[in-house]
């Protein structure tokens, strides 16, 4: 099934992915969130790895893979209290309840509703959970895909060749996220990301890699020596940057 959560960046080059990434494919993924992508990579015959550095992300994934039935449980029978109030409240402090399915229908609920598609921060929207979409979220099912913790704060130091991956995907979006307004004591549920490390060291690692961005003409001259195909809002290749959403960076 499609992710449950909102994805705050949509990519739309998921299809071209799958051209370039074979079936049977072990992919290790980093930037974990949403993980539209890397589901519709492990439901079509890849084995995904994601790798997230917050506990949260890993924590409501460990939820959803095995025990989905009581995150939608749980969701369904608080979201209705929710006031925009207790909304910005519950993005203070979600993650201090002891019990961690309720985190995690926390966490549901503040992302689907967030203008950000972010738990911790981002305007209320609110939106109905229907019974239809709360009962697929109870029948959510994984297989091919597996979450990592990792240690480091910063994602360029969890970057490692433990795992014999076939390829390295990486989608840090198009910005970093303290750019978002939020305060950084308060970023429980994502990392700024260092672009610039990130270059280096995609620069020099030998593993075939793929990185994903939001369209920046920036990025066309810093990436100039890799192959680039840009992406539309269609899913289609594009020449044309003025049409681009996604640009796809591989060092293959």
């Amino acid at each position: 099934m499609k992710s449950p959560l909102k994805d705050r960046y949509d990519f739309k080059s998921t299809r071209y992915l799958k051209d370039i990434i074979p079936p049977k494919s072990i992919v290790e993924s980093y930037c974990l969130y949403a993980a539209e992508v890397e589901l519709s990579l492990a439901l079509s015959d890849r084995l995904v790895v994601s790798h997230t550095n917050k506990y949260p992300i890993y924590e409501f994934w460990h939820a959803m893979k095995h025990a989905p039935h009581r995150v939608a449980g749980l969701a369904m029978s608080v979201h209705s209290d929710i006031d925009e109030g207790m909304f910005h409240k519950l993005q203070e402090e979600w993650w201090s309840f002891k019990d961690p399915y309720y985190r995690a229908a926390l966490f549901f609920i503040l992302n689907r509703e967030s203008s950000l598609g972010l738990a911790s921060c981002g305007q209320r929207q609110p939106v109905e959970l229907t019974r239809g979409f709360l009962s697929r979220v109870e029948k959510f099912s994984a297989k091919n895909f597996y979450v990592v913790m990792d240690k480091h704060e910063c994602l360029v130091d969890n970057i490692t060749d433990k795992i014999n991956s076939d390829f390295k995907l990486f989608l840090p979006g198009s910005h970093s996220f303290n750019l978002l307004g939020a305060k950084q004591e308060r970023a429980y549920d994502f990392s700024p990301i260092k672009h610039n490390k990130l270059f280096i060291k995609l620069d020099n690692l030998p593993e075939k890699w793929i990185t994903v961005y939001k369209f920046k003409k920036a990025l066309l001259q810093r990436y100039e020596k890799y192959n680039i195909t840009m992406i539309d809002e269609y899913g289609n290749k594009t020449q044309k940057p003025e049409r681009c959403e996604d640009l796809v960076i591989a060092n293959f």
